[in-house]
């Protein structure tokens, strides 16, 4: 079995095999398998490229066989195709990735690292964010086995900007110790989609957990209110007023001394009757 790249006017070889010795199924050691890339050879100009398959019969053998081809690099190695993960307003939300096989193609310039991007492969993922809200991105995870780096872009994927990034997170005590890494960065004003670059240091490859928090709280913006139901009796909510609450949307002073636009604040509702005190 060979393959090949460009197009049937013009082939050109980038590898094939004849005898594999550790396949156990079938016509055993006399089967074919290769892994390769497409891009050895004949590097693509584009994000996907066709390849050619060309199988026959080791001396003019004759019979049926089942071609397997398997995609063994992560989905989320191109921009384009980066993982999405929903961060709930002041919640957190993390999911694992691998480095195995990953794609440089289409990699990012240094971003925050100090190291440039584009000499080994990586995963893309991305999330929304905005109205000032304070992200923290990490690997630093129990699951987490090779020395990351991470890197934050805003969209879209045809022209990033560089936020910053991290290589090693000294103060990470799980899996991938103070090689993993941690970057804790306030988002744009506007709601704004954010590109997270994972790669291994130095081409290391691995697999990898990551996390992403959101620290403001949940309902520091009037439309995430928490409602309370207080009619015909009485409802209570234990809240916190912290330093990661947003003074997006915060309101004019409202019969108070100070000026709310100046700090943050946490929203709450509920219906009232026109007929009740409260």
């Amino acid at each position: 079995m060979s393959v090949y790249s460009g197009n049937c006017g013009s082939l050109t070889c980038i590898t094939g095999n004849d005898d594999d010795p550790s396949c156990s199924s079938g016509v055993g050691a006399t089967s074919s398998t290769f892994t390769f890339n497409p891009s050895i050879t004949n590097p693509p100009s584009t994000e996907a490229e066709r390849v050619f398959f060309y199988v026959k019969g080791a001396a003019n053998n004759y019979g049926e066989f089942t071609l397997i081809v398997d995609d063994i690099s992560p989905l989320n190695d191109i921009c384009s195709l980066a993982e999405s993960i929903d961060v709930p307003f002041g919640g957190i939300a993390s999911t694992s990735g691998t480095l195995l096989n990953a794609s440089d193609f289409g990699a990012p310039v240094d971003c925050g690292t100090g190291v440039d991007n584009s000499d080994s492969g990586g995963v893309w993922y991305t999330f929304i964010g905005g109205n000032n809200r304070i992200f923290e991105i990490s690997t630093c995870s129990d699951n987490t086995n090779v020395d990351t780096e991470i890197s934050v872009f805003a969209s879209p994927c045809t022209s990033l900007t560089c936020v910053d990034g991290n290589d090693d997170d000294g103060s990470c005590t799980d899996g991938g110790g103070s090689t993993s890494s941690s970057f804790t960065f306030t988002s744009a004003e506007a709601v704004t989609r954010y590109y997270v670059y994972v790669k291994g240091n130095g081409g290391a490859t691995g697999t990898f957990d990551i996390t992403i928090e959101d620290f403001n709280p949940e309902n520091d913006l009037c439309e995430n209110n928490i409602r309370l139901f207080p009619n015909g009796g009485s409802d209570s909510v234990t809240g916190t007023l912290d330093i990661f609450a947003t003074t997006t949307g915060a309101f004019a002073s409202c019969d108070s001394e100070v000026d709310n636009e100046d700090f943050g604040g946490i929203w709450y509702t509920f219906e009232g009757r026109m007929d009740h005190t409260y």
